[in-house]
């Protein structure tokens, strides 16, 4: 009994031995020994000619300049160039106001320096700016008065005092007639001008 469970395994092995390597399914497997055509076959690539990517090649001819343009021109140097034009329009304009300030004040300098042809320039320049100003006319008529423009020192007195009812200045340049206001210190004015003296306040008003 023995000896032919023996032989009977032997020849069960022999048989298996002789049997080819199949894949499941009864279809040999690419691979398998004996099929050496499949073995060898490389796996698929995809063409280099629709590989994707930049070219590493130098730049020629105009090659990579991809800003759009107009009109011949990129849109990038069209938008600077509207940019630069919006701020020069964004430049400030000075007002009426502030043109006549700035005159006041460059008078109001040349009559502490005793200039007063510069003075007399500057004031009237910011009247016309500041007509109802009631310092601009009260210091044009102290230069007026100085140089004696006897009639224009009146006008420009008289129209101080109708201004400068409760404006006190801020600055006079005799410190005896800080207190008063603009249309104390043009009537005392008009009265040393009618007398034939200089200017009472000694000085001028400053905003």
């Amino acid at each position: 009994m023995t000896k032919e469970l023996i032989a009977g395994w032997a020849a069960s092995r022999s048989q298996g031995a002789a049997r080819p390597l199949s894949a499941p399914g009864g279809g040999e497997g690419r691979g398998e020994v004996g099929d050496s055509s499949e073995r060898t076959r490389d796996p698929p690539h995809p063409p280099v000619a629709s590989a994707t990517g930049p070219s590493l090649s130098p730049l020629k001819g105009g090659e990579g300049e991809h800003w759009p343009t107009f009109g011949g021109l990129p849109r990038l140097r069209i938008a600077l160039a509207v940019a630069v034009l919006a701020l020069a329009g964004c430049e400030h304009h000075p007002t009426d106001a502030e043109r006549g300030i700035a005159a006041f004040q460059r008078g109001y300098a040349a009559m502490q320096r005793e200039d007063w042809p510069t003075a007399e320039r500057f004031l009237n320049e910011a009247a016309q700016y500041l007509p109802t100003d009631a310092f601009t006319q009260l210091d044009l008529g102290v230069t007026e008065q100085h140089l004696g423009h006897v009639d224009e020192a009146r006008h420009a007195y008289k129209v101080a005092a109708d201004l400068g009812q409760d404006i006190h200045p801020r600055d006079v340049s005799n410190p005896v007639y800080a207190a008063r206001t603009v249309t104390q210190l043009a009537l005392d004015n008009l009265a040393a001008l009618d007398a034939g003296k200089p200017p009472n306040s000694g000085g001028a008003a400053q905003h």
